[in-house]
C-alpha cells in the first residue's frame, strides 16, 4: 500500500515539474524577438522615446510626449499595402475569356494548350461535370480571341 502512495506522489511531482517547465519555456518564447532587426528597431524606438520624455519633462510638456508616442505606435502598427503582382500571360488570357463569357458561377476556365503562334487555348468547363462548353483561342498581344 505504501508503494502505491509513493508511486503516485512521484508521478504527481513529475507532472507539477513538467507544468512549471512548460510555463517557463512559454514565457521565454514570447520574449524572444524573431530577428535582430526587430531588436535594433525596438531599442532605437525605446531610446528615442526616453530622449523625448526627458526633453519634454524639462520643458514641462509631458502630455505632448504621451500623444506623440501613441501616434508613433499607431503608425508602426498600420499594415503595409502590398502592390498587386503583375498578371501572367495565362491570367490575362483567362480574363479576356471571362469578359466575353460573363459572370457564371457554374463554370471554370482552364488552359488547354497553346498554338504555335503563342496563342492560348482556353476551355470553358462545367463545374459539376467538367464537360467542355466552349473553346477560345486568345491572342494576348492584341487582346483578340476566336470562339470555337
Amino acid at each position: 500500500m505504501k508503494k502505491t502512495y509513493i508511486f503516485l506522489l512521484i508521478i504527481l511531482l513529475i507532472i507539477v515539474v513538467g507544468v512549471i517547465i512548460g510555463i517557463t519555456i512559454n514565457k521565454n518564447n514570447k520574449e524572444v524577438p524573431t530577428s535582430s532587426s526587430n531588436v535594433e528597431n525596438n531599442n532605437e524606438e525605446q531610446e528615442n522615446a526616453i530622449d523625448n520624455n526627458v526633453e519634454n519633462e524639462i520643458n514641462g510638456n509631458i502630455e505632448n510626449s504621451i500623444i506623440d508616442q501613441e501616434e508613433n505606435q499607431v503608425a508602426v502598427q498600420e499594415p503595409v499595402e502590398n502592390e498587386e503582382e503583375p498578371k501572367t500571360s495565362l491570367e490575362i488570357a483567362i480574363d479576356i475569356v471571362k469578359k466575353d463569357w460573363g459572370e457564371d458561377s457554374n463554370v471554370y476556365f482552364a488552359e488547354d494548350g497553346q498554338t504555335e503562334n503563342g496563342e492560348y487555348i482556353i476551355c470553358v468547363r462545367e463545374n459539376s461535370t467538367t464537360n467542355a462548353l466552349a473553346w477560345y483561342t486568345v491572342n494576348i498581344k492584341d487582346g483578340t480571341f476566336t470562339k470555337e
